[in-house]
């Protein structure tokens, strides 16, 4: 297994290796059937909301769960042996700025390369206008509140300066 996040299972981004012991790890949560069975939001596929904890780096078991979450189960096989799981820091979040995109590598201020942006807050955020564009560029750049390119014309509008670019 491999998390893009060093203190949980990431849900929008998490690789499982597709063997019997990883395909049937879920069931050896004491909640799963409720998890499955229920219309509440358990946060199950991620670590039951206990996101701030375990950024603070209080370890799973420390941790009172009110359901089992896959966090929980993944560590705990990890640290039994039964399983090889990876958690480690592959994404960038929230607005930092300075994103570039460069012929499929994503980096951060030209020195730190990820696999990936969460575009999750910046999809949100409040002053981002959404438009539609006809040609996605090779490289282009993610600030903290749009997304901008060095191209001439993006969406066939002639522009100054920087060419925003935003997705809708």
């Amino acid at each position: 297994m491999i998390s893009v996040r060093p203190e949980y299972i990431s849900g929008f981004f998490c690789l499982y290796r597709n063997i019997q012991p990883v395909n049937e790890l879920f069931m050896e949560s004491r909640d799963y059937q409720k998890v499955f069975s229920e219309s509440n939001l358990y946060c199950f596929d991620e670590c039951s909301n206990k996101h701030d904890l375990l950024i603070d780096n209080i370890s799973v078991y420390y941790i009172e769960w009110e359901i089992q979450s896959m966090t929980y189960i993944t560590r705990k096989a990890h640290d039994e042996g039964r399983i090889r799981a990876l958690f480690d820091l592959f994404v960038i979040e929230f607005f930092p700025g300075y994103l570039k995109w460069d012929h499929g590598t994503i980096s951060y201020k030209n020195k730190w390369e990820a696999l990936l942006y969460h575009l999750n807050h910046f999809k949100r955020h409040a002053t981002i206008s959404k438009m539609k564009f006809h040609t996605i560029p090779d490289c282009y750049y993610i600030r903290k509140d749009r997304i901008v390119s060095g191209r001439k014309s993006i969406d066939g509008v002639p522009s100054v300066g920087d060419k925003t670019v935003l997705i809708s």
